[in-house]
């Protein structure tokens, strides 16, 4: 027996320095690092496959998209867009389908019916660009008209035949043909769209004979060595298009030259057409001289029985 009375009792003592020693070390944990989704910068678009801004994400800088790529096609489901930015998202590769203009950060397609949709897309910065379908050809402006050919000259001639003594007149009025040929002109050359008025006396007076082409010999109409003074006038040499039948509507006019395209005011409007003597208009349906096309060499006062009112789109005037 333990006097004590201790006896089978087991003593526990604290002791700080002993107790440090053999406290347990804990193990240190690193945290993992969690990626944030991409934020945009400066004019890039970000696209995303779920709403508000999650799930896969892809970004772009300025410019046109014809395929998405695999990873987002048909699953573009939230976007943000740069601010002085738009993208125009397309519902098929090659900026084909249905089409939707997004300007700034759009957080779920759902919205604007166009979720999993979008397979290419154009993306701008700056000013807004539409998408542009086929491009319209610059209208060609009106050319500098081609100089009046010689042949707008008046010749005339003391004998028949376009022989003897002669002498060549621009358009004007003469009101004395001058010694040499007065009381004398037998025959004269006279430009196609042209006309000459002769007289009989010096400045306009007396009998007059109007010419409209080449005569060879003036004692067929009793004017031959009797002319003192004339005019000579000769039509513009220029067609004139207009918008109705019969001469009416809005016109223009097209000197000799090519026109690449009419002119937005005329544009499948042509109806009618007055054509001077010894010009040809053809007329084009499309722009550039493409499509059907038609000779016109005189006046005509409706397309419509030519089958092609309402259609020209450029033409070429040759006089």
């Amino acid at each position: 027996m333990d006097p004590t009375g201790i006896s089978g009792l087991i003593l526990a003592y604290a002791h700080p320095v002993c107790d440090e020693a053999f406290a347990a070390t804990p193990t240190p944990v690193t945290p993992t690092p969690v990626t944030p989704a991409p934020v945009p910068s400066t004019n890039k678009l970000t696209i995303y496959s779920d709403c508000s801004y999650s799930g896969a994400s892809a970004q772009y800088s300025v410019g046109d998209v014809s395929y998405i790529g695999d990873a987002l096609n048909d699953k573009l489901s939230s976007l943000r867009v740069p601010a002085g930015c738009t993208v125009t998202l397309y519902q098929h590769s090659n900026y084909q389908g249905e089409s939707l203009v997004v300007n700034g950060d759009n957080s779920c397609l759902i919205s604007n019916n166009f979720n999993d949709k979008a397979s290419s897309f154009k993306f701008s910065c700056g000013a807004v660009r539409p998408p542009t379908p086929t491009p319209t050809p610059t209208p060609t402006p009106t050319p500098t008209p081609a100089p009046v050919p010689s042949t707008n000259k008046l010749t005339i001639y003391a004998d028949c035949s376009y022989s003897g003594a002669s002498a060549q007149y621009s358009v004007g009025d003469v009101s004395y043909i001058g010694d040499a040929l007065n009381d004398k002109l037998s025959s004269l050359r006279v430009p196609v769209g042209c006309t000459v008025t002769l007289y009989e006396h010096s400045n306009y007076q007396g009998a007059s004979l109007v010419v409209n082409g080449d005569n060879t010999c003036l004692i067929n109409n009793n004017f031959n060595d009797k002319a003192s003074s004339f005019k000579f006038t000769c039509a513009p040499r220029e067609v004139v298009a207009y918008g109705d039948c019969n001469y009416q509507g809005a016109a223009a006019k097209y000197p000799a030259g090519s026109y690449a395209y009419v002119g937005d005011a005329l544009n499948d409007k042509f109806s009618s057409l007055k054509v001077p003597a010894g010009c040809s208009v053809t007329l084009y349906e499309h722009s550039n001289y493409q499509g059907a096309s038609i000779v016109i060499n005189s006046d005509n006062t409706c397309l419509v029985a030519n089958n092609f009112n309402d259609k020209a789109s450029s033409l070429k005037v040759i006089c």
